[in-house]
């Protein structure tokens, strides 16, 4: 879209940002770190490169005020004369929803009042004694108006579905929660493989000058060896260890995704490996599961729900 503008993606182990970019990219975790390109104290790469202007996609990320991530882009965009948010999540029925993204983009006081007079007059808030509940939702009409009428577009699957390609393949990059355990369990696994092999060259080289049949049966005997058998076995169960550890540390963003996409009402499939994952989901989501235990009978109910 943009040919001959020089584009830098912000990588959250850079020491430096380059100032002579045109455009940059950098995700929400970044954003909102404690690194030197994040927007922390002692971080203020970004700020330094002074912007124009910024687009924040998949900005539902920054419905919740009080969120690291939140507070991140307010910053970033304080003062700024061109800003947008952009997300396919629509917003269905939780008005307070809308309030961070407001006033994120400098809309909220000008057009609403303020924070609290547009929870107070969109979100239908009831004080249940310990105070304010805000999850409700109160003339919509008019907030649909205010809205169209000075900062909100809305373009439904049925306006662009002509633009849409067949089928579109995304990969998800999140960051894991518990790095500091996967990079030992990693590296746990990279030691023993590497350990392995070198047992292996070392057996290679003790018999790449026996004659062909003397080769072949010292090859047939470690096969059928029980200690080596142990240790290609060993392997397995540590790069299990691993994907387990891998998937502890996802399960919290994946979570976080799902919820996300259950906004817009569509239905979707999710695939795990572990069995207690799956477990997990299926009963945090009251969701039907299929798995080798599923019986033909079962399998059938489910596909129908």
């Amino acid at each position: 879209w943009l040919p001959g503008k020089l584009v830098y993606v912000v990588n959250g182990r850079d020491n430096h940002i380059p100032d002579s970019m045109d455009i940059y990219i950098v995700n929400y975790d970044i954003l909102s770190g404690n690194g030197d390109n994040g927007l922390s104290p002692t971080g203020q790469g970004l700020l330094a490169l002074n912007p124009k202007t910024i687009a924040c996609d998949e900005s539902h990320y920054v419905k919740e005020s009080r969120a690291d991530r939140s507070k991140a882009v307010k910053t970033l965009l304080d003062g700024m004369e061109w800003c947008q948010l952009l997300t396919g999540t629509p917003l269905l029925n939780r008005p307070k929803e809308l309030a961070s993204p407001l006033d994120i983009i400098g809309q909220i006081k000008p057009v609403f009042g303020g924070t609290w007079k547009f929870l107070q007059r969109y979100t239908d808030p009831q004080n249940n004694g310990f105070g304010w509940d805000f999850s409700g939702a109160s003339n919509l009409d008019e907030l649909n108006e205010k809205l169209r009428a000075n900062c909100y577009v809305r373009r439904t699957k049925e306006e662009v579905l002509t633009e849409l390609p067949a089928k579109t393949r995304t990969q998800v990059p999140v960051i894991i929660d518990n790095r500091k355990e996967y990079e030992a369990a990693s590296a746990d696994v990279v030691s023993y493989a590497g350990k392995l092999a070198t047992l292996d060259a070392n057996f290679q080289a003790s018999i790449a000058n026996l004659p062909d049949d003397e080769r072949k049966v010292a090859i047939r005997a470690r096969a059928g060896d029980a200690e080596w058998k142990a240790m290609q076995a060993e392997v397995l169960v540590r790069i299990n260890v691993l994907r387990r550890v891998a998937v502890k540390g996802k399960l919290a963003a994946v979570k976080e995704w799902l919820a996300d996409f259950m906004e817009s009402g569509e239905k979707l499939l999710v695939f795990a490996w572990h069995q207690d994952v799956i477990d997990q989901l299926a009963k945090e989501y009251n969701a039907p599961k299929i798995t080798g235990e599923t019986s033909l009978v079962k399998r059938d109910q489910y596909v129908q729900r």
